[in-house]
């Protein structure tokens, strides 16, 4: 078993368990020490990560609805699909109106054209 296959709660259950053993035989002062140095120790862990996270990833994009599963290349309905049919689709109808705007001009030649 690896630890990606371990699920949230039974790593919860797995972490309370040793905490109460932990705690169990230490008077009260000592399980207080104790828990803080445990709490330092995973906001190290924390910071360190995110600042890994930051030099492999760079800043990233602000949080908004549009950016959901914008990275994820898997996902069926990413945001990414979205737009490019959204692209294809705002393509076409400029070239829709671009042959409208054609034409109103060949009609307004032939009618310049009729009057000179």
């Amino acid at each position: 078993m690896e630890f990606q296959d371990i699920t949230p709660e039974q790593l919860v259950i797995f972490c309370e368990a040793l905490a109460n053993s932990i705690a169990r035989d230490l008077p009260f002062s000592l399980q207080y020490v104790s828990g803080n140095i445990f709490l330092l120790l995973g906001q190290i862990i924390i910071t360190f990560n995110a600042q890994q996270q930051l030099h492999q990833d760079g800043y990233g994009l602000r949080y908004s609805p549009k950016n959901r599963d914008i990275n994820n290349s898997n996902h069926k309905n990413s945001n990414n699909e979205r737009t490019n049919k959204s692209i294809a689709a705002l393509e076409q109808t400029v070239l829709s109106l671009q042959q409208q705007i054609d034409s109103i001009k060949q009609q307004m030649y032939f009618v310049t054209s009729k009057e000179e």
